[in-house]
């Protein structure tokens, strides 16, 4: 259930990924637009006030909505 759920692009937070994964494609994507020539645009998300800023409410309506058992909310 976990892999229809968590897109195999998130790095960070899952056993066997790691954060810096997603440093290492930015640098790639900024490089082949280099590269190209082409227009890129990057932004920075800060992750920390990402997970701060969860809501809770929604969280757990799609966690039931997806059929996650009691023990897991």
């Amino acid at each position: 259930m976990l892999p229809e759920i968590i897109n195999e692009r998130q790095s960070a937070f899952i056993e066997g990924r790691h954060f810096f994964q997603s440093v290492v494609t930015a640098n790639e994507a900024i490089d082949e637009a280099r590269r190209c020539k082409k227009r890129c645009l990057v932004f920075k998300v800060d992750y920390e006030k990402a997970y701060e800023l969860v809501s809770w409410e929604f969280l757990l309506y799609m966690l039931k909505h997806m059929c996650f058992c009691e023990k897991w909310l």
